[in-house]
């Protein structure tokens, strides 16, 4: 048999794929030609014919571990135009798809308001998980203006960053 691989709530049905006259036993347990598997684990398959004649099989069941990892964190307040994303099991990720639309990593956060994202796994699992998010302050923007001169000469900085109460900018 071979080896089965799962997404987190999904339920497999294997099946031994022998018709005829069979005893089948599966964990010395369950005796049936097919097993319905809902756990990560070995599952063992004993099968004997009329005879006496028999055959064993070890199937190995894995489950996604993404459901397991991925979060975008607990509720929140960022500052207006903060890039915010999946707090932990990135490496997990193959894909995903945010309620704006996004389809990158992280978003930017202009809104307070309630925001999902739905990720997929390398094996094609998806996991959702859903974040309230509210506005402390806007980001400051930098802003910067320097006069053109050439190499070696040299030139004045002059920032023009800004930041909106309650927030300051530090030097």
């Amino acid at each position: 048999m071979q080896d089965k691989f799962f997404c987190y709530g999904d339920t497999i049905l294997v099946s031994s794929g022998l018709t005829g006259p069979y005893t089948f036993s599966w964990n010395d347990s369950i005796f049936s030609d097919s097993l319905f598997i809902t756990s990560p684990g070995e599952y063992h398959l004993h099968v004997v014919d009329t005879n006496g004649c028999d055959i064993r099989d070890t199937l190995i069941a894995q489950m996604d571990s993404l459901f397991f990892y991925f979060s975008l964190g607990p509720d929140t307040s960022v500052c207006q135009n903060s890039l915010f994303g999946c707090q932990s099991g990135q490496s997990l990720i193959h894909s995903y798809y945010w309620n704006t639309g996004d389809t990158t990593s992280h978003i930017r956060i202009i809104h307070a308001g309630t925001y999902w994202c739905e990720a997929t796994s390398h094996f094609g699992c998806k996991v959702k998980d859903t974040i309230n998010v509210w506005i402390r302050g806007v980001r400051p923007v930098a802003v910067f203006i320097a006069d053109t001169v050439c190499f070696g000469d040299s030139s004045t900085l002059q920032g023009l960053s800004y930041a909106f109460a309650p927030e300051q900018i530090s030097s």
